[in-house]
């Protein structure tokens, strides 16, 4: 018997356009088991699905580098884990010395920074349709996530490769897709968010269900009784996956939860 249910965002849960179909929403708003977001996005960028779903409880941000619960003051933290400020400085330093013509963008729990406005920006603005801040510098406020986006798909793989060499085991550095490479803290794995909240509600392995499409899906999948890829998943999660569903663009989610039903 299910009792919750974990979805990656981008890919999974949006289709293409960043959005969630509305076949999808109607589904899931009456659907009598708990959902919880479990993406590399930021709170603030989860903030209209968790509305337009009327989700409550806990949700998962930057890989289970942030647990919170959204409120009407803003959200509360359940569980904390940035980037050390130190390390994220050293990585970025990194960054513009060694890919000098990567964009550079870093996230607090509240913001989204960025050096400079380019076609990169731009393409994120419009995916997110969230607010960017300009800065010159790195302020002193907790760094959750460090992001490179790479909207011609020329640098991911290589700078991937290059952090993961010169930072071993300091950081997670993945890619979620071939535009971006995405750094959280090494405690920022999306299987630990969920097994804080399996704990938390006192439940069983098989009694969870996940949906992803990508690498940094992997953890989390292995982590539930019911693995479920999308039908655009990289042939690493279909291979691990327990079913293989419709893509985000067909309401996947809504394809496996109606095969497999509330009280299986």
């Amino acid at each position: 018997m299910i009792k919750q249910i974990f979805s990656d965002m981008d890919g999974t849960i949006l289709n293409g356009s960043g959005e969630i179909n509305t076949k999808t929403v109607d589904f899931l708003k009456d659907y009598p088991i708990p959902l919880t977001l479990v993406s590399a996005r930021a709170p603030m960028e989860m903030e209209f699905a968790i509305d337009e779903l009327g989700l409550t409880g806990p949700q998962i941000a930057f890989n289970s580098g942030l647990i919170f619960e959204k409120n009407a003051h803003g959200i509360t933290k359940l569980l904390s884990h940035p980037i050390p400020h130190d390390l994220a400085i050293n990585i970025i330093d990194f960054i513009k010395k060694e890919f000098p013509k990567a964009t550079i963008s870093w996230y607090t729990a509240n913001s989204w920074n960025v050096f400079e406005f380019n076609e990169d920006v731009d393409y994120q603005v419009r995916l997110t349709k969230r607010k960017y801040h300009l800065q010159t510098e790195i302020g002193k406020e907790d760094i959750y996530k460090i992001m490179i986006l790479d909207v011609k798909e020329k640098i991911t793989c290589p700078l991937t490769a290059a952090l993961r060499k010169k930072f071993p085991n300091l950081v997670n550095t993945k890619t979620t897709g071939p535009k971006y490479c995405e750094i959280t803290s090494c405690k920022a794995i999306k299987s630990s968010g969920i097994r804080y909240i399996q704990k938390m509600r006192n439940l069983q392995k098989e009694e969870l269900i996940a949906f992803g499409d990508g690498e940094n899906d992997l953890e989390m999948l292995k982590e539930v009784g019911v693995s479920v890829a999308m039908g655009n998943a990289v042939n690493e999660v279909k291979k691990i996956a327990t079913m293989v569903t419709d893509s985000n663009e067909e309401d996947g989610l809504v394809t496996a939860l109606s095969k497999i039903g509330p009280s299986q």
